[in-house]
């Protein structure tokens, strides 16, 4: 509903005008920064003339920029290599190059999001507007003609974890040297500082779901060249990587970074000292490491950082397999027994007068209601909450509003009025006087 036209754009074309050669006579023109902002959408690349196949988890493109050139050339030249004296004007030069630039790969990962739908009834307005509560006392009968709000809420699944928590073991290496020692907490340390010896750490973990892991490293040694820190990396038993040596003096941590494709690892971490020449205190440093979305990053089995509210987890649902962590442009069907729920007065949901009270419920009304705000354009009836508990309708909605379409009014089963729970419990006659 008042969709963005450039919502399924898919190139963009812009054009300058009477560009200069130079900015001052010398230096070249340069052109103002353009910056494209959107969001990537998922592209299933599947077609009916290919073999039947499983949808992918993610779409990987590239951006790619043609730049093309008109350039007006009118000096008047003369071929006079033959003696040709007729003046020849150049005119109109034209350039492309396609593909000058492209970007990084980018993927954009399919959505299908974990969500909990809960539907429920309040008595006042201020009840159903409060912070959601999957556990919160609900209206469960009502008498004729009072008003009373629906609910409907929509609550993101926190995803299952990318990885697993590491288990570190800091051990000797048969005669060849000493174990790590330390933490996570503070830093990990090699411990050994004799000739001719060497020590190493190992990290165990499985990769449920493509992810990044990382850590900073420290080294004081005599050199690169024979006293130095070396990290193997190991995938389902078989060696996919080396990386270093690092050696010498860091005077500050050093970043390092690798992008996991899921399996089991292992990850050594080894201190060699060459068989001379101590240079003190000759060791090596490994701290903050981290796996983005990996057990060790969750707080209290539920809570990652930020003081995240606690929602539900689906176990063994990944990012590559369950979507998204945040939820776009939801669309709710609803069952509304028409038969005997009419429409409230205006001036419950922030209009006025009572024009339509009593009258059918039909798709204006039901989008009036959605689509009512307050003196401050804030929506009266509409709260989205991101993952920490923030308010932001006005970012997600970006002034578009609700809309309602009725989609059948056939029903395999009538609709009773009544006890909202459809439990009747027999009291006897009402009294004639109290």
């Amino acid at each position: 509903f008042d969709i963005n036209l450039f919502r399924e754009a898919t190139a963009m074309r812009w054009t300058y005008f009477d560009v200069p050669a130079t900015a001052d006579g010398v230096a070249p023109f340069t052109l103002d920064d353009v910056v494209l902002e959107g969001v990537g959408r998922f592209n299933d690349t599947r077609s009916l003339l290919t073999s039947f196949k499983d949808i992918a988890n993610w779409y990987e493109g590239k951006v790619t920029v043609d730049v093309a050139y008109n350039h007006f050339h009118n000096e008047n030249t003369t071929l006079d290599f033959t003696g040709n004296t007729t003046a020849v004007e150049h005119g109109l030069w034209r350039t492309k190059q396609n593909e000058w630039n492209t970007t990084d790969t980018i993927r954009v990962y399919r959505r299908s999001p974990n969500a909990q739908f809960q539907n429920q009834v309040f008595q006042t307005h201020d009840q159903a507007m409060a912070t959601y509560n999957e556990d919160a006392a609900q209206k469960t009968g009502y008498v004729p003609g009072e008003t009373f709000w629906y609910k409907d809420s929509v609550t993101s699944a926190k995803l299952a974890v990318s990885a697993s928590s590491i288990k570190y073991t800091m051990y000797d290496n048969g005669n060849c040297g000493n174990a790590w020692a330390g933490s996570n907490d503070s830093y990990f340390h090699s411990t050994n500082h004799g000739d001719g010896s060497w020590a190493q750490m190992r990290m165990d973990f499985t990769v449920y779901t493509r992810t990044t892991i990382s850590w900073q490293y420290w080294v004081y040694s005599e050199s690169a060249s024979y006293d130095w820190l070396r990290f193997y990396v190991y995938k389902n038993g078989a060696n996919i990587g080396e990386y270093g040596n690092y050696g010498g003096h860091y005077g500050n941590w050093a970043n390092f970074s690798l992008t996991l494709d899921p399996g089991n690892y292992n990850i050594y971490f080894r201190y060699r000292k060459d068989g001379s020449i101590s240079h003190r205190p000759d060791e090596a440093r490994v701290r903050n490491i981290s796996i983005v979305n990996g057990l060790d990053t969750i707080q209290g089995g539920t809570n990652i950082g930020n003081d995240e509210p606690e929602t539900m987890m689906i176990p063994t649902t990944q990012e590559d397999g369950a979507g998204e962590g945040e939820i776009y442009n939801p669309v709710f069907y609803e069952r509304i027994p028409l038969d005997y729920l009419k429409q409230a007065a205006p001036e419950s949901y922030g209009l006025t007068g009572r024009v339509g009270e009593g009258s059918d419920i039909d798709a204006a009304y039901l989008e009036s209601v959605l689509n009512s705000r307050y003196a401050d354009g804030t929506f009266r009836n509409i709260t989205w909450s991101d993952r920490y508990g923030k308010n932001v309708t006005a970012e997600r909605t970006r002034g578009l509003r609700a809309k309602v379409t009725l989609v059948g009014t056939t029903t395999e089963a009538a609709d009773y009025g009544g006890s909202m729970n459809y439990v009747s419990n027999e009291t006897g006659p009402c009294p004639t006087s109290v």
